[in-house]
């Protein structure tokens, strides 16, 4: 089993990623409606809500581990929701 340098992820978002970037240049201050599956920790949506005017996004993640590669991801996933929601917690959740 891989163990994840919990700053791992953090480090990787630190730069918005190429398309988060072309988002925010082509629709400047549009809001937009989106999706992400695959939340993670939220390090890649936490970047999309600093950089780009969002009205809605839709977060999908089962949080369930998974093997791949013979490998189970049983310890990544053990806290990555609290981490998650910890990260966006700032920003105001609505169940509608």
């Amino acid at each position: 089993m891989y163990k994840i340098s919990s700053n791992f992820f953090s480090k990787l978002y630190e730069t918005p990623r190429p398309m988060i970037l072309f988002l925010k240049e082509y629709f400047k201050n549009k809001p937009l409606v989106g999706a992400e599956i695959g939340v993670g920790r939220g390090d890649n949506v936490l970047s999309i809500l600093k950089e780009v005017k969002i009205k809605k996004i839709y977060l999908i993640d089962p949080y369930f581990p998974y093997i791949d590669d013979g490998n189970c991801w049983t310890a990544y996933y053990v806290d990555s929701f609290k981490i998650a929601m910890g990260k966006l917690s700032k920003f105001k959740q609505s169940s509608s």
